[in-house]
């Protein structure tokens, strides 16, 4: 087929040029097919499942894993199960599949804003290619990665290196990969790529985004509205200054809507609350200006809070310290730099005030936040982090 130019749009330049799709799960609901095809293979062993969703982990990652993961097949066991699901799936299980209501609108307004669109799925590629056949969606894919019959490719990392390197000299930061699973971020991430966690499928929001996704989709069109009104924001243009009273809406929005991560890493800590930040501490914050924003084109973006801390140790050493004890950044703008800018204004304060140090403290969990301090010059220290 011909190729559309990648990012190309009435004259600018897309942050996002190449879209990398999971199939099972993101594209199409394999569920039936998956988990007949598995019952099949298992009851070769004797093995009978009255209940297909214990089936459901099967869906997304390769196979062979599974077979040993959930029923402890050795890895000649596994690939022998793996032949006899492929005898039940070749059959006919392939095409006891449905197609997700609004993928092919989606996969046409990609085509429309000029993206370049891939397949990266664990599933080979001969099955691969005949399910996106079956629902008509072959047309709307210029490249193809897929998992190889004999498993020398099959993880999800494996995938998309694979893809990339047929791909050519590529701009990684140009290419977003979505999926419904773990092993989608995962892979994205080994491979330097940002990812999109796709809430329709069989990956959880807590499983996205514990592992580290960038973005989250509840729905098909998101992905287009992602790429056209969220990435083609002049991001270079971040103010960073102290909040009003009427940016509390979107402060607490913006605090609500991370306190889920934070739920979900640390639940002996941290608790759903309805109100995460009351007017009242708002409020005062703002009175006091411990409380700044980010805001690009009159959108406010990320919030940081503040205080002023006195530390005295056993020795009787002193300390002056700005402790920042919030930050949060909306998620369509997260890894985009709102980050370093709001250090840049907290070091300018720090300085203002003649604090001796900088200091933060950020869930254990959070690997991507440990990434963004260390580059802005912190140091570990337990889950505490200084800035020297």
């Amino acid at each position: 087929m011909d190729a559309l130019t990648p990012g190309v749009k009435a004259g600018r330049t897309m942050k996002y040029q190449y879209c990398l799709f999971d199939l099972d799960g993101t594209l199409t609901d394999p569920a039936e097919g998956i988990t007949n095809s598995v019952m099949y293979a298992l009851g070769k062993y004797g093995i009978h499942v009255a209940d297909r969703s214990e089936l459901f982990p099967f869906i997304g990652p390769p196979l062979a894993d599974s077979f040993m993961k959930f029923y402890g097949f050795s890895e000649e066991q596994a690939a022998e199960a793996v032949e006899y699901y492929r005898e039940y799936f070749r059959a006919g299980g392939i095409f006891e599949n449905k197609l997700y209501e609004g993928i092919s609108q989606m996969l046409a307004a990609l085509r429309a804003k000029g993206v370049t669109i891939a397949l990266a799925t664990s599933k080979p590629y001969e099955f691969a290619v005949k399910i996106l056949r079956h629902f008509s969606l072959y047309e709307y894919f210029d490249h193809f990665g897929a998992a190889t019959m004999d498993g020398r490719i099959s993880r999800k990392s494996d995938v998309i290196a694979d893809l990339l390197a047929r791909l050519g000299d590529v701009d990684r930061s140009t290419v977003l990969m979505i999926g419904d699973r773990d092993q989608d971020i995962n892979g994205a991430k080994a491979n330097g790529l940002k990812s999109v966690g796709v809430l329709w499928g069989y990956g959880s929001r807590e499983e996205l985004l514990g592992a580290g996704a960038d973005f989250l989709a509840e729905e098909p069109a998101d992905i287009p509205r992602l790429i056209e009104d969220r990435e083609n924001r002049n991001m270079s243009e971040i103010v960073i200054r102290p909040a009003a009273g009427a940016d509390y809406e979107a402060v607490a929005r913006i605090m609500n809507q991370v306190q889920e991560m934070h739920v979900h890493w640390r639940p002996d800590i941290y608790r759903h609350t309805e109100e995460l930040l009351s007017r009242e501490s708002y409020e005062s914050a703002v009175a006091a200006e411990t409380m700044y924003v980010a805001e690009t084109e009159g959108i406010v973006i990320g919030v940081m809070g503040f205080m002023f801390r006195h530390i005295e140790t056993p020795a009787h050493v002193t300390r002056d310290v700005l402790f920042i004890d919030s930050m949060a950044v909306d998620e369509p703008y997260r890894g985009r730099g709102v980050g370093h800018a709001f250090f840049e204004q907290v070091k300018e304060i720090a300085a203002q005030k003649k604090c001796d140090g900088i200091e933060l403290q950020v869930n254990a969990r959070n690997k991507a936040a440990y990434e963004m301090y260390r580059k802005c010059g912190f140091t570990e220290k337990s889950i505490n982090m200084e800035l020297l």
